[in-house]
C-alpha cells in the first residue's frame, strides 16, 4: 500500500523479489484502470517484479458508474449478495456486495464497454475468484453496454 504524489509518481520501498499483481484502489470518481504495465508487458492481472523497470498506470477519466438493488422474487431486499460485473471480452470481473437494504454500487468508475451483469446469493469468496464459476454465472446474466460517463441504476433479481 502507497499513497500517490499530485504527480502521479508513487514509490513502493521494501519490496522482496517475486511476482506480484497491482491494484488501484481509492481511484477518484469517474476513473478505472485501462492498463498496468512493466517494460510493455502487462503486469495488471500478476507478473509484477520489482527492479524490472517502472510500473506506468494509464487511468481513464471517462468511468461509468452503476448501482441499484437486488430483490428475489417475491420483491424482498436481498442483503450480501456478491454482484458479478463480467467484460464481455473477457478480463477481471468487477465485484461488490449488497448492502442490508439490498444496494449495491460500483463506486470507482467503470470502464465504458460490453458486460454481463449477474446477482448471486451466497457466492463464497474463492467461487468468485475460479473462472469457470464467474463464466458460467455470468452467461446466465443481463446484459449490458455502458457508455463513457453514464449513469445507471438496475435492480437485479437473485
Amino acid at each position: 500500500f502507497t499513497a500517490v504524489q499530485p504527480d502521479g509518481n508513487f514509490n513502493l520501498p521494501h519490496v522482496f523479489q517475486g511476482d506480484y499483481a497491482v491494484r488501484m484502489d481509492g481511484l477518484p470518481a469517474g476513473h478505472y484502470v485501462i492498463e498496468i504495465s512493466q517494460l510493455g508487458r502487462s503486469v495488471r492481472d500478476g507478473g509484477f517484479r520489482p527492479g524490472n523497470g517502472d510500473l506506468q498506470v494509464t487511468l481513464g477519466a471517462d468511468g461509468a458508474s452503476l448501482s441499484g438493488r437486488v430483490l428475489s422474487a417475491d420483491d424482498a431486499v436481498v442483503p450480501d449478495a456478491t454482484i458479478l460485473l463480467v467484460p464481455s471480452g473477457g478480463g477481471r470481473p468487477l465485484t461488490v456486495q449488497s448492502d442490508q437494504t439490498g444496494a449495491y454500487r460500483f463506486a470507482s468508475g467503470v470502464a465504458p464497454g460490453e458486460y454481463r451483469l449477474v446477482a448471486v446469493a451466497d457466492l463464497l469468496e474463492g467461487q468468485r475468484q475460479d473462472t469457470a464459476t464467474v463464466t458460467r454465472l455470468a452467461a446466465d446474466g443481463m446484459e449490458l453496454k455502458l457508455s463513457a460517463r453514464e449513469s445507471r441504476t438496475i435492480d437485479l433479481r437473485e
